[in-house]
């Protein structure tokens, strides 16, 4: 996350969402600042409409991550 923030610049306009089929642990893995949004949905529709609205994507190796980065 440190170094999308010193490419894309001023923190403050810069929003992590953080999806995945592991809530809990991504919540215990991540930090909880004020740039990180752990979106509350368990359907994966709901993500993968996030997912095509987002403007930048950093993805895990399978198939739900490379399916999301192509929306």
């Amino acid at each position: 996350m440190e170094e999308m923030r010193s490419r894309l610049g001023d923190e403050k306009k810069i929003l992590f969402v953080v999806m995945g089929n592991d809530p809990d642990w991504n919540r215990a893995s991540l930090p909880a600042d004020g740039a990180v949004w752990f979106p509350n949905s368990r359907d994966a529709s709901v993500d993968l409409c996030l997912f095509s609205r987002m403007n930048h994507t950093i993805i895990t190796t399978g198939s739900y991550g490379w399916f999301s980065s192509l929306l």
